[in-house]
């Protein structure tokens, strides 16, 4: 086997091909999955939105016909009361005595169906608001998979791969996490590193202590939030090897960052 192959099939390049290629599909089959669920929650929002409006008119339409309904019941009650101080035919009295109690019983449906619409509207109401509470739930934690912890770059003959234990941080709190440093040939890597945190608001940062590393290690960024809550960019600032010289500044490696939040 030539050394080109030797090195393609090299454990490490192997295990980090296989991380990297499951990462991926997890994200994307989350991606998949919670975008499927925030479409149907859209669209269910969006029914309870169409019936409430179209019961809040029927209710105006309802008030409406109360109105009327309201009006012939007063006009039909003058006559009535008129007609009761007079001598009248029993037909015409028996008519309008009849019309009078038709009036109140339209006016009592009216008011019936009325507060049974109103009742509807509320609930459908709250419903609305517990949809539109899921919704953005569901919509949060959709974003929070898309926000990878991690990033991969390779720079200078060098494979760097940081990692991040979370990426919601108090202010008070350090950052911990892994970083692995390999040649690209599999070889680790033996030297030193500098991690920076960036304030991307304020545009201001803080660099870590410079830590040592053989292909693989462990790191606590101590108290790296000296600038307080809000959106951040965690990075690798420097790489040295064993000698002390630099391998890759922060001009190089800028570019390669872990968005992180801190409230």
């Amino acid at each position: 086997m030539s050394a080109k192959a030797r090195k393609l099939f090299n454990p490490w390049n192997i295990a980090l091909i296989t991380l990297i290629v499951g990462l991926m599909l997890g994200y994307q089959v989350n991606n998949v999955l919670l975008s499927g669920k925030i479409d149907d929650l859209q669209e269910t929002i969006d029914g309870q939105s169409a019936t409430i409006s179209s019961l809040e008119q029927q209710v105006l339409v309802l008030n409406e016909n109360y109105t009327k309904v309201q009006d012939d019941l007063e006009k039909v009650t003058e006559v009535y009361e008129t007609l009761q101080n007079n001598t009248v035919l029993k037909s015409i009295y028996d008519k309008l005595l009849e019309d009078h109690e038709e009036a109140i019983k339209e006016l009592d449906d009216a008011n019936d169906m009325v507060y049974e619409l109103e009742d509807q509207v509320s609930e459908l109401e709250e419903e609305y608001d517990d949809l539109q509470e899921s919704y953005l739930k569901l919509w949060k934690d959709y974003s929070k998979i898309r926000v990878l912890s991690w990033t991969y770059f390779v720079v200078e003959g060098l494979e760097v791969n940081l990692t991040t234990t979370k990426l919601e941080y108090e202010a008070n709190k350090d950052i911990e996490g892994t970083i692995m440093i390999h040649h690209v040939d599999g070889e680790p890597f033996n030297g030193t590193f500098i991690l920076r945190v960036w304030n991307d608001i304020q545009m201001v940062g803080s660099s870590s202590s410079e830590k040592q590393i053989y292909g693989e290690a462990d790191y606590t960024f101590v108290n790296p939030f000296i600038f307080g809550a809000g959106s951040y960019s965690l990075r690798v600032s420097t790489i040295k090897d064993a000698e002390g010289n630099v391998i890759a500044s922060s001009n190089q490696l800028r570019d390669y960052s872990i968005d992180i939040q801190v409230g």
